[in-house]
């Protein structure tokens, strides 16, 4: 008859890595968003042995100068990190590590307080990079393997209008007027072209009515790609002086101040203060009253024709 076998349960004790064959890098938050001048997720180190197992290191490796985590002069670890491929051409992105710092846990390196700065290509508001980890002798490390890494505009840090000069030239504005096309500029601390910030607007003046000095657009708005929002173009109206703010004795001062922040929660942003002067009123002359000539000549005897 048949001979029925029996299971046998072999357990194979596998030692711990020994020794590190290379590296592997990955952010410790994979879904931040990147922005130029803004800190990146920390970069996490791993050390792996030849067959993928992580190999747990129990100290931060020794800095170029062969000195120890210990030592107070300690530097930091021998790691090459950089930007070792960018697109599109043109752009000049550069990392900055004079913040980093270095932390040994679950016998991974995190290194916190990268930075990517510089200037994408001419009117792009995001560009592409990949960066690179080296470890002594071992193979390089990039991130991602794949294509780039995707590094977003800065905070909006300048606000400008472009044509100061048509708004300025057509002043004062008479009640009813119409303010030319608003063509503003939003930058990050760099030059980079803000995309999709969002701006509100304040308006005010120096007279003493209650009401704003002008009709049309409240905002939010939101900048385009190219960092620009026109206030006022195309089929959208344009600010439409307010009668009611003007004055008699003196021209009214109103003011346009519009604040550029990163999303709607923030308070703090790039701030344009827009002055507009605004046309006298004139005082309505007094009629004059017709005045009545009477004579009386005096006839014989006294009296009076």
């Amino acid at each position: 008859g048949a001979t029925v076998g029996k299971t046998w349960a072999v357990t194979i004790p596998v030692a711990q890595p020994e020794k590190c064959a290379s590296i592997e890098i990955e952010f410790e938050d994979e879904d931040a968003t990147l922005r130029i001048n803004e800190a990146l997720p920390t970069l996490v180190v791993t050390a792996v042995d030849c067959v993928g197992v992580q190999f747990e290191l129990s100290a931060l490796p020794d800095d170029r100068a062969g000195r120890t985590q210990d030592d107070p002069d300690y530097d930091g670890p021998a790691l090459d990190i950089d930007i070792v491929g960018q697109q599109p051409q043109g752009q000049q992105l550069r990392l900055d590590l004079s913040q980093q710092q270095a932390l040994l846990a679950d016998g991974k390196i995190r290194i916190s307080g990268l930075a990517v700065r510089g200037t994408f290509a001419t009117g792009k508001s995001s560009g592409g990079v990949k960066l690179g980890v080296a470890f002594g002798e071992l193979p390089s490390a990039t991130l991602p393997q794949r294509g780039r890494l995707e590094i977003k505009c800065g905070r909006p840090t300048h606000l400008l209008l472009e044509n100061t000069e048509e708004l300025f030239d057509a002043a004062p504005y008479d009640a009813g007027a119409s303010l030319p096309p608003m063509q503003l500029r939003c930058t990050d601390v760099d030059g980079n072209p803000a995309k999709d910030m969002h701006l509100e607007l304040e308006m005010s003046h120096d007279g003493e009515a209650g009401s704003d000095p002008f009709t049309g657009p409240s905002g939010p708005f939101r900048t385009s790609a190219k960092g620009e929002y026109v206030v006022g173009g195309g089929k959208s109206p344009g600010f439409t002086v307010n009668e009611d703010v003007l004055r008699y004795d003196a021209e009214a001062v109103a003011t346009l101040k519009f604040v550029a922040t990163l999303d709607e929660d923030e308070v703090e942003g790039a701030v344009l203060e827009v002055p507009v002067r605004l046309a006298q009123l004139e005082q309505e002359e007094e009629p004059e009253l017709a005045t009545l000539a009477m004579s009386v000549v005096l006839g014989p005897a006294g009296s009076s024709t």
